[in-house]
């Protein structure tokens, strides 16, 4: 089984989604080689790490994206200081 990369804000769970007690062996380096981790979790491995508070301006193209991005994970972010939810 290749390594998973834990997800910085939920240690419960790796990057890709996969629960942590379902995960045979972490990648451990920085940055992490996509030849030794899960591809799921190195091509996502950018979005998780992104703080949690996005800040876009007023008119700003990817407050869109963004808010796409919250209905595609059903999860809730906040954006501008404001917590958003589906």
């Amino acid at each position: 089984m290749s390594g998973h990369i834990r997800h910085p804000r939920d240690p419960r769970q790796s990057v890709c989604g996969q629960p942590a007690a379902d995960v045979l062996r972490w990648e451990t380096e920085a940055p992490p080689r996509s030849g030794y981790t899960c591809e799921d979790c190195y091509t996502l491995l950018a979005e998780a790490a992104r703080p949690d508070d996005a800040n876009h301006r007023p008119g700003d193209p990817t407050l869109i994206d963004a808010l796409r991005q919250i209905v595609a994970n059903r999860q809730h972010a906040k954006i501008n200081g404001v917590l958003v939810d589906l």
